[in-house]
């Protein structure tokens, strides 16, 4: 496909304004279609790490691997991909980044496969979830009378773990606010607070999950 002849004289022509073209797109993009969604994305990515991190104390590679994607399997000391180009990558003393990501599902990827390169070599994979981005949150009518419309929708968005001021954002209220039904919603056992850095992320406890379905089940 033939590049755009106002688009090729922009790519080639100063090197300094080429970079910020490149930039202020890259920005615009972000703006568009990240950044709405970047709290909810942060939250699943935490989450994706945290069942990752169980997954291999628990079941070591085998373990870790054995619902990561479908195209990749752990066996004999080695991991196997179907579907890509044939090859081996030896991972021996350069290890392997696990790289969780909300787009591109179902593909799997891996790189740089080069043995000389001196980058880690990285496996990018769906996040656990990744529908679930997509998906506005649901309040079940049952679940507003019981709770209050606020509180109801701050606890139907923690189904995807967020901070005070994300989850405050998602559902349109003052952070104070938000703090205020989650300190209540804590206290009842609905949800869980885990901290990261600076960052507190609260998500949705077994006890929400099967109050928020039966409040779906109500006619």
């Amino acid at each position: 496909m033939p590049v755009p002849v106002d688009l090729y004289r922009a790519l080639t022509g100063d090197p300094a304004e080429t970079l910020d073209v490149l930039v202020a797109q890259q920005r615009l993009a972000w703006k568009a279609l990240v950044a709405p969604l970047w709290d909810r994305m942060r939250g699943m990515f935490d989450a994706d790490i945290t069942t990752r991190a169980r997954q291999l104390a628990d079941g070591g590679l085998e373990g870790l691997f054995a619902n990561l994607h479908p195209r990749a399997t752990w066996a004999s000391g080695a991991m196997h991909l179907t579907g890509l180009r044939r090859g081996t990558v030896d991972l021996r003393g350069r290890g392997l980044v696990l790289v969780p990501t909300a787009f591109g599902w179902p593909n799997l990827g891996i790189g740089p496969t080069d043995d000389t390169s001196v980058a880690f070599p990285a496996l990018v994979y769906p996040m656990l979830g990744a529908a679930r981005l997509w998906e506005p949150s649901t309040r079940p009518p049952a679940i507003v009378r019981l709770l209050g419309a606020g509180r109801a929708s701050v606890l139907a968005e923690t189904l995807i773990p967020g901070t005070t001021s994300g989850l405050a954002q998602r559902v349109d209220l003052a952070p104070a606010t938000v703090s205020q039904h989650l300190a209540v919603l804590r206290d009842a056992g609905l949800v869980t607070a885990q901290r990261r850095g600076r960052e507190v992320l609260y998500r949705q406890t077994s006890l929400a999950a099967a109050l928020l379905h039966s409040g779906r089940e109500q006619p």
